[in-house]
């Protein structure tokens, strides 16, 4: 089995090593940060100790420090830094439109392989991680927790739903659909971050209401996984490209086609940068071609 067309589990475990070092805490002080076990600039009755200063209009009196305040003759307080448990839900595309890769690996292996090593990630932080993986026709989900055996279980449902992805010819049955891309994205539920890690290509209008009710809610970034083949077609190309349904001849002189491309594209960005205004997510955009631990810690140290 090549590890370009499916994973395996030995693949998704070989990952762990690679995460050392890797993190999704920002190295920058911000005023809300819903981090597991990571400290954060909210300010209460919680477990570390910051800081003591004079009481200020509005502060809990249960945290009055009455020594200091008898020492100076001012009310003083003891500050306290929360911790907070940090929950991440990993949602991974594995429909059929992600089993397509030009040159390099499939969009859908990058796409477990991402989904594995942010897991890795997130356990070396000590934070629970969930799974909700999805295929067109069905979805499995995965409760947060920090387990070695939860941890086993993640990888496995990652691989399987890797390896049922087939060049296999379907039925209209079974033809690849994003009508129900709302419906998984609504059971996003129960998570401080979730990481989207799909092709949302073929978003439709219940996807993007969908999305914004999850933005309400969750920290969210949007890893897009994306093939160059689909960003812009070579001039030369002359190409036979299916489904596994229909099949169909591109030719990459086309200007009819290359214009519709751009505009689909160009379309997709607008209505993204629009929520980007809107609600504060990131995006993160995945290549095929390059190895999915340098994209991601280039993009982590650029945050």
């Amino acid at each position: 089995m090549s590890s370009s067309i499916h994973v395996d589990m030995p693949q998704l475990q070989q990952l762990k090593f690679q995460a050392q070092g890797l993190s999704f805490v920002s190295k920058r002080k911000i005023k809300r940060q819903p981090l597991g076990q990571h400290r954060s600039s909210l300010h209460g009755r919680g477990l570390n100790f910051e800081e003591l200063r004079q009481y200020q209009h509005g502060d809990d009196i249960r945290t009055m420090d009455w020594k200091a305040t008898l020492r100076t003759s001012k009310p003083h307080v003891r500050v306290f830094s929360e911790e907070r448990d940090r929950d991440l839900l990993i949602v991974l595309d594995q429909r059929q439109a992600m089993f397509f890769g030009s040159t390099g690996k499939t969009k859908s292996v990058i796409a477990a392989e991402l989904a594995a090593l942010s897991m890795w990630i997130a356990t070396q932080q000590g934070d629970r991680t969930g799974l909700l993986v999805f295929s067109d026709s069905s979805s499995r989900q995965l409760q947060p927790k920090r387990n070695q055996r939860h941890q086993t279980q993640l990888l496995q449902q990652i691989t399987a739903y890797n390896q049922s992805l087939s060049v296999a010819p379907l039925t209209h049955q079974a033809a690849p659909t994003a009508s129900h891309l709302h419906q998984v994205l609504a059971q996003c539920n129960g998570a401080s971050l979730v990481l989207l890690i799909c092709d949302p290509n073929d978003w439709d209008d219940d996807t993007f209401a969908a999305l914004k009710l999850l933005l309400q809610q969750h920290q969210v970034v949007l890893c897009h996984v994306a093939d160059p083949l689909e960003q812009q077609l070579p001039a030369d190309a002359n190409l036979i490209l299916s489904n596994g349904l229909e099949q169909i001849q591109v030719d990459g002189n086309d200007s009819a086609l290359t214009t519709k491309m751009a505009q689909h594209q160009h379309h997709a960005e607008q209505r993204f940068e629009a929520l980007e205004q809107r609600y504060p997510f990131q995006r993160f955009m995945v290549s095929t071609i390059k190895p999915i631990t340098a994209q991601l810690r280039t993009w982590l140290e650029s945050r």
